[in-house]
């Protein structure tokens, strides 16, 4: 374990997290040699009080769409508190929502025409939950096996059969499941009952990114349409240029025109906490038409302003630095890296990769102390210096995230890494 110059000081922080916050989290850092603290982070790396770099391709779970603290955002963001403008206004409008809700919708060739910003992706999906009922005036919705939503209670009712339904009793709403690509079996949900909608995430990364095929997606939507069902997207990880595009759909099938798409982690680079429900004017008139119910939705810190300026911010650099020309060339290299690997015996066994949304499965390794050989992996990989994470839903893949300015040179590092973690 990393030795400090201050162990009363990491002691302290871990008692107090322990008795404060959550024990088991403390309990597990500590069975993984990872009860350290990091004090600094740049680019794709986090380093601890030593000034050991360990190379981050988790990334806040693909919030960290620049990396930690880039230093035109960091910069973008001291110039704004510089200017000791109202960050939460009820009697006024922030003067930058219009400019991003306007770049928003541009991003999706104005299929969506109105905005509306929350503060968590798990807040968005439960705003897009309700605006599908106000329109509708239905009650049930279809989602898919093995999605991920958050962690609130309707947002929790989605996902499938998974731990964190365990120890909660039925949910008022009423969700039926399917699993993804079953076409057959949503048409034969939608003859059977009426649905206010129907959620998907275009790429399941909690399923180790599971991909929606092009054609039934396409079936998807005629049939959400022809039934009269909100069509939603789940683009909270994959939206804002991860998948190579703006938006996954777009990658998957571009004529495709959703009624609702929800979005959040990227859209400040990991910095402030925000997200965004984008939707038709049809969607925005069934659930605020009128002077009455103009105020029929909203939050506290719903368009603040620092959060505003900060998503901005980062669709500029997005922008200006072509990071989404980046995340292609990246991508393609990690899928070859990770090809090579496999046809040289390591025990790598399904590649799903979609810009820089990845996993793999990994096969064949004697993990008699572990729950399966991907987790022994990732932990070897921690104890290599690289942070990745398992697919909640699935734990024989490793999922990665990283940045979209990732280097190839950061690339190599992880694969270095990986080659040896996975050496018996």
């Amino acid at each position: 374990m990393v030795k400090y110059a201050s162990d009363c000081m990491m002691k302290s922080c871990f008692d107090g997290y322990k008795r404060y916050v959550n024990p088991y989290v403390v309990d597990f850092l500590k069975s993984i040699e990872l009860d350290i603290v990091f004090n600094k982070a740049e680019g794709c790396y986090i380093f601890d009080s030593n000034n050991t770099a360990y190379l981050d391709f988790v990334s806040g779970f693909g919030a960290m769409t620049l990396g930690h603290n880039h230093p035109e955002l960091i910069k973008k963001m001291k110039n704004i508190l510089d200017f000791s403008m109202p960050n939460i206004n009820p009697w006024g409008i922030v003067p930058d929502t219009a400019l991003l809700a306007e770049k928003l919708v541009g991003y999706t060739k104005r299929k969506m025409e109105k905005v509306y910003f929350a503060s968590s992706g798990s807040e968005a999906v439960e705003s897009a939950l309700k605006f599908a009922l106000a329109c509708t005036g239905r009650k049930a919705f279809i989602a898919i096996n093995n999605g991920f939503h958050g962690l609130t209670l309707t947002a929790t009712a989605l996902a499938g059969n998974c731990i964190w339904k365990k120890r909660l009793p039925e949910f008022s709403v009423e969700v039926d499941h399917v699993d993804i690509n079953d076409v057959n079996k949503i048409e034969e949900l939608f003859l059977k009952k009426s649905y206010a909608g129907i959620i998907i995430e275009p790429v399941q990364g909690s399923s180790g990114m599971g991909i929606w095929h092009s054609e039934y997606f396409k079936e998807v939507a005629r049939l959400a349409k022809k039934h009269k069902v909100m069509l939603i997207l789940d683009e909270v990880m994959t939206g804002l240029g991860r998948t190579g595009m703006w938006f996954a759909y777009q990658k998957i099938l571009p004529e495709l025109s959703p009624d609702i798409i929800v979005i959040s982690k990227g859209l400040t680079g990991g910095l402030i906490p925000i997200s965004a429900v984008l939707m038709t004017n049809k969607v925005y008139t069934g659930m605020f038409g009128g002077k009455a119910m103009g105020g029929g939705h909203g939050a506290t810190f719903s368009g603040n302003a620092l959060g505003i300026a900060c998503a901005l911010a980062t669709l500029n650099i997005i922008e200006n630095d072509k990071l989404i020309d980046n995340v292609d060339v990246v991508s393609h290299y990690i899928n070859k890296k990770l090809l090579e690997l496999k046809s040289n015996g390591f025990p790598i066994g399904n590649i799903s990769i979609i810009g820089l949304s990845v996993g793999f499965e990994v096969i064949f390794m004697d993990s008699k102390k572990y729950l399966t050989a991907a987790s022994e992996v990732c932990l070897k990989l921690t104890k290599n210096k690289v942070f990745t994470t398992l697919a909640p839903h699935n734990h024989h893949y490793i999922r990665l995230t990283p940045p979209l300015n990732t280097s190839l040179h950061d690339v190599d590092n992880f694969i270095n890494a990986l080659e040896r973690s996975m050496y018996v």
